[in-house]
Order: C-alpha cells, then structure tokens, then sequence
C-alpha cells in the first residue's frame, strides 16, 4: 500500500536443468530428451527472431518443468541485441561486462566478437550433447582450449549418423561452420519425411510398376500353349488396345523422368542458393569484424587487452579472406608502431620496456627484420 512497490513473477515448479542432467549420468534417450530441446531451441528461436542473444544459455538458466513438461528459458542479465546499431542507442551495454559462463560460451564471445544467434547455438548443441550423454561435449573445456587441443565429441549412442553430424556441426568452433540457426539445427536433429525423397520413391515405384506390368504379360505369353488359335504376336501385329497401353507406359515412363529431372533442377538450386547466402555471410562478418578491429586499433588494444585486441581481430579477418588489404594493412600498422617504440628504448638503453615491444612485435610478425636488429644485449 502506498509507497510500497511489489514485483509480480511467474511461479515456476520443477527444477534447473542442471540437477536434471546430473541426475541422469548417462543421459536420457532422444525420444524422452525431444520436447525439452524443441522447448530450449524455440524459446532461443523467438529470441533470436526478436533481435536478441542470450549468451548465457546453460543448464542453469533452463527451467524445466517435469509435471507439464514444460521448458522456460531465463535469465537474460547479460543478453545483447544482435544488431550493433541498436546497442548505440542505449546507454548500458551487458558485453561489457564478460559475464559468461566459459564452458558454453563461443570462441567468438572469448574474442569479443559481436553477438550473433550462432553464440547461442554453440551453447545449446553443449546443453543438448550433455542431456543425451550426461557429459559436456569438451569436458567442460572452454571452446578455445578444445579448439587448440583438436577435441572431437564422441557420438551418441542411440543417434543415427545424420543427428551425430547435426550436433557436431552446432558444435562447431568456427562461426561460419556452425549451424546458421536454432530452426535448421532443431530440423537436422529431429528431420521429417524429406518431400523430395518421397517424389524419388514415387518415381521408382511408378516405374517399376510399369516394367513390373511388362515383364508379367511377358509371362502369361510364355506360359500359354503355341497354337496357330492363340499365339500372340506383339511385334508384328499389335492390336488397338496394345498399342494403347503401350502409349500409356511411355507416357508414365516420360512422366518419372521429368519427375526426377525437376527434383534435380530444385536441389542444385537449393544448393546454389545455401552457397549464396553462406557467401554473404561471410562477407557481412568480414565487414563487422574490420569496423570491431578498427575500433580496437583506435583504443590502442593492439596485442593486449581484457576486451579484445586488433591483432587477434585482423588475424581473424584474414583466415575468412587471406587477402584482405585492410587486415594486412592493419598488420602493417600495428608492427610498424612497435618498431618506433622498440627503436627508442633501443636508443634510450631501456632495457626491459625495449624486451617488452620485442616480444610484442615477435606476436604481431615473427619475421621481422627489427627482432633480430634490435638485440637487446647491443642496449646494455
């Protein structure tokens, strides 16, 4: 009353996901596991639709509830929205703040990258890995370590090739390997009758209904005795019906095949088409990740710093596009600057300031020529 304020929450009954899977050490079957991953990828699809990531999806921030079956998703104390232009606009960004959980957390999110939906499905194919081994994936390594160590999770038992495929591609350390979205990674795990395929079986069926139908009138001729009353001659004298049927089984035959090249035609487009999209994606991330470099370059976060560095960034650049001019004249830049700086100490006799741009400048390019020019012996 009066100045009193209440919050008002949702009453939830069940437990975390956590307990759950703990308490399943070997996992639970995917048919039992089915509702609570649809449930977990839905709520991460509406979210990612809406424009956010949560970046903190973990068993712990998934609360099940075990009469109804239900799953919430909660906590979104460190969530982003995906759109750098929107986080501008306020004045709180979470990111700041590094708050993740490191054994689902993406390699991307180590490097300080921007969000994307992809952050939240490394997390997801973990949770999911654990809730049908009982183990994490990485044994809780963190993706960067188990990148570095060339981890491989073991299949699941239980799960056919193509799902055990489904879960490593989620799983992937590379945001342009990974799984694009939480719908095409629910659709892989859980695939539905493939229309295309049904055509294909129709196609093979009508076809070998047709020649089946040949080979049994083929039959019955064989079998009949060879009198001049009822001989059948079906090359030198066919009869009207005959010639129709016959007519009516080109034209089924004719039929398949146009059947089959149509299918063929839809799935080199589809092809054509998911190769598109996967180019435009890597050139959108070239692009955010030249502008994040960029800005890093600008804070003098060269080779160090809590929030990433340029070095790493531009690094990253040039593995998506080897040849990248801005990445390589970013490089150039950043050894050009430790070069000045390792020059002066060199003058100055400064020893150790001059050791310390050494090693930086060895990071930035191993190669060269002032590492070996500026030996710090010659300082002393």
């Amino acid at each position: 009353m009066g100045g009193t304020v209440f919050m008002v929450m949702e009453f939830l009954s069940g437990m975390s996901l956590k307990p759950f899977i703990k308490s399943h050490s070997n996992g639970i079957s995917l048919e039992e596991a089915k509702q609570i991953i649809q449930g977990m990828g839905k709520a991460l699809s509406y979210a990612h639709k809406e424009g956010i990531a949560h970046l903190d999806f973990k068993p712990g921030n998934v609360f099940y509830e075990t009469e109804q079956k239900n799953v919430k998703l909660i906590d979104f104390g460190i969530a982003r929205l995906i759109k750098q232009s929107e986080r501008e606009e306020t004045l709180y960004d979470p990111g700041d703040l590094s708050a993740f959980t490191e054994p689902y957390a993406s390699r991307e999110m180590f490097l300080g990258l921007e969000p994307t939906p992809g952050d939240d499905i490394y997390a997801l194919a973990c949770v999911t890995y654990e809730l049908l081994s009982g183990k994490h994936p990485f044994n809780r390594k963190t993706a960067i370590k188990a990148e570095k160590e060339k981890l491989s999770p073991r299949p699941i038992s239980g799960l056919s090739s193509q799902q055990n495929k489904a879960l490593l591609r989620a799983l992937a350390f590379r945001r342009e390997n990974r799984t694009p979205t939480v719908d095409e990674f629910l659709a892989e795990l859980f695939p539905e009758k493939n229309k295309l395929a049904g055509l294909i079986i129709g196609g093979i069926v009508l076809l070998l209904a047709i020649f089946g139908g040949m080979a049994l009138k083929q039959s019955l001729i064989d079998l009949l005795p060879q009198t001049p009353e009822n001989v059948i001659d079906d090359q030198s004298n066919p009869q009207p019906e005959d010639a129709q049927k016959q007519a009516e089984e080109q034209r089924l035959v004719e039929q398949a095949a146009r059947q089959q090249q149509a299918i063929k035609k839809a799935e080199v487009e589809r092809l054509a088409e998911q190769a598109r999209q996967k180019e435009q994606a890597r050139q959108a991330q070239v692009t955010n990740l030249l502008q994040q470099c960029q800005t890093h370059f600008d804070a003098k976060r060269f080779t160090t710093g809590s929030e990433g560095t340029a070095l790493v960034c531009y690094q990253e650049v040039l593995r998506l596009e080897p040849n990248n001019p801005n990445a390589k004249a970013g490089l150039k830049a950043i050894e050009d600057r430790y070069v000045k700086l390792a020059e002066k100490a060199f003058r100055n006799k400064q020893v150790m300031q001059l050791k310390t741009y050494l090693r930086r400048l060895e990071k930035v390019n191993p190669n060269s020529p002032a590492l070996a020019r500026l030996d710090p012996k010659k300082a002393q």
